[in-house]
């Protein structure tokens, strides 16, 4: 057995090497087990090697090489995501800034706009690459299309509410073209104005303007409804007095045709016999005469010794003594 500087090497003995080899060996499975992750059924695996984008994995059990090689990101892109603008500073943490809703219209009055963001998640590559804090860019950029719009618009429709709907959807639009040409992989699912209001400093003339516009509509909703009663009585009205003129037109009509065709019966039997038909008509004129006056007959027989000139006395309150 020889002698040396480190002794003999006897079966059994402690080896500092084989150990260290050993605890190295299982610090190198255990960082490889850190390797495994779980994807969740909402979710995609966004895989970077050493920060260069590597691969999409897709959900279930998934393995990667342990950091700081590999680094995964699991964003949910079947989620859809709310911003809402009185949360805006928030996001960014800026409570010392002044309120930002107010903006300006085409008209150039001041109002407080409270709208909403809604988006989800449409390339995860690049929301993971292109964005750094999503909420707060999405927001600053939805701020931006909406003044933009507000702009364009003036006062009297923003508080009217009357095309919100079309503010909404233009604003929708111009977001999305801004968030695919900034390629932050994120889809607008719905931008929705929610509130328009004045300023606190002139609210109180703005609800007398509103108070005036409501009771416009409300005159104008009473004259309305006047017309509409007044309007078939009078038509109505016009319908009778025009039948009733009609039917008196035909009626003299009428009366004129018959006394035409009697005149000219009486005309033809005057062409006939002249000396009949005037005492025909002296005869029928008497007999006019007679039924609308008083008559007194005396029997010239009876009578030579009655005074043929009588007083002017009323027959009949002497009949009715």
């Amino acid at each position: 057995m020889k002698q040396g500087g480190t002794g003999p090497v006897m079966p059994g003995s402690f080896n500092p090497g084989l150990i260290a080899g050993g605890i190295a060996g299982v610090a190198l499975l255990l960082w490889l087990s850190t390797g495994f992750y779980i994807v969740d059924a909402k979710e995609q695996g966004v895989v970077l090697r050493f920060g260069e984008f590597n691969r999409i994995s897709n959900p279930g059990l998934n393995y990667k090489w342990p950091s700081p090689i590999e680094v995964v990101y699991t964003p949910s892109v079947k989620s859809v995501n709310s911003i809402n603008s009185v949360d805006l500073y928030s996001l960014t943490k800026k409570t010392d800034a002044p309120d930002n809703r107010f903006m300006v219209t085409g008209d150039e009055n001041i109002v407080n706009i409270e709208f909403i963001i809604q988006w989800k998640i449409k390339d995860a590559r690049e929301f993971v690459l292109n964005t750094r804090s999503p909420e707060p860019t999405l927001r600053s950029a939805g701020e931006s299309v909406m003044r933009e719009v507000i702009g364009q618009t003036p006062i009297s429709p923003i508080f009217s509410g009357e095309n919100w709907q079309d503010m909404s959807t233009q604003s929708q639009k111009i977001l999305q073209a801004l968030c695919d040409n900034y390629k932050l992989g994120i889809e607008v699912v719905e931008m929705k104005l929610q509130k328009a209001s004045p300023p606190v400093e002139v609210n109180e003339a703005f609800q007398d303007v509103q108070n005036a516009k409501t009771d416009e509509s409300r005159l104008k909703n009473e004259a309305e409804a006047h017309r509409n009663d007044i309007l078939p009585r009078a038509r109505a009205e016009v319908i009778r007095i025009t039948q009733d003129a009609q039917a008196y037109k035909e009626a003299l009509v009428a009366q004129a045709q018959g006394e035409a065709s009697r005149f000219t019966a009486v005309l033809s039997e005057y062409e006939k016999n002249p000396e009949v038909t005037l005492k025909r008509m002296q005869l029928e004129n008497m007999k006019k005469v007679f039924e609308k006056n008083q008559k007194v007959f005396i029997d010239p027989l009876i009578g030579k010794n009655i005074l043929q000139v009588l007083p002017q006395l009323d027959l009949k309150k002497t009949e009715g003594k």
